[in-house]
This record gives C-alpha cells, structure tokens and sequence, in this order.
C-alpha cells in the first residue's frame, strides 16, 4: 500500500516543481522578447529615446514585481496573472510607441 502511494505523491510532486519552473521560464522568456523589441525598435528608429527609457523602466518594474513575488519562494496563481497583466499592458506600450508616428532619424 505504501509503494503504490509514492508513486503518485512523487509525480504530483515532481510535476508541480517542473510546472512552477517552465512558467518562470516563460516569465522570464516574455520579458527577454519585450527587452528585444524595444532594442529593436530603437534600433530602427521607430521608437525616440524617450519612448525606448519609458518602456525600460516599465521592464524595471516588471522584474521588481517578479523578485518581490518569487521571494517566498512560491509564485501563486493570483500572482502569475498579475504578472502577466502587467506583461501584456508592456506589450501593447510597445506596440502602440513603436507605431505612434513618432520616428528618431
């Protein structure tokens, strides 16, 4: 009775530090992207100076958010939608700066 028990805490287990794992992964995969736009956009020269800090200091503050979250140790799932509303709300910033008109030459 007590092998057939730990087989299947022990996956539970183990599946649930792989899960907790690959979304940090992509956590962190989503801010390297966004990181890679706004470079990009500066780069050619859709988006001013101005624009590209604003939209790093929003990065800033994602990855302050994301270390305050992960300091126990445990990211919720309140928490991971969170950082992904603030992650999606980047995204559209750069979307919109990068096609407002606005072009350093």
């Amino acid at each position: 009775m007590m092998k057939r028990l730990m087989v299947p805490v022990f996956a539970i287990v183990a599946l649930a530090a792989f899960t907790s794992s690959v979304q940090a992964a992509s956590i962190n995969q989503r801010q390297h992207q966004q990181q890679a736009r706004i470079h990009q956009g500066l780069h050619n020269g859709s988006l001013t100076y101005r624009e590209a800090a604003r939209l790093q200091y929003q990065q800033v503050q994602i990855q302050r958010h994301e270390n305050r979250v992960k300091a126990d140790g445990v990211v919720t799932r309140h928490e991971r939608y969170h950082l992904n509303q603030h992650q999606n709300a980047a995204s559209r910033n750069i979307n919109r700066q990068k096609r407002d008109g606005q072009r350093r030459y």
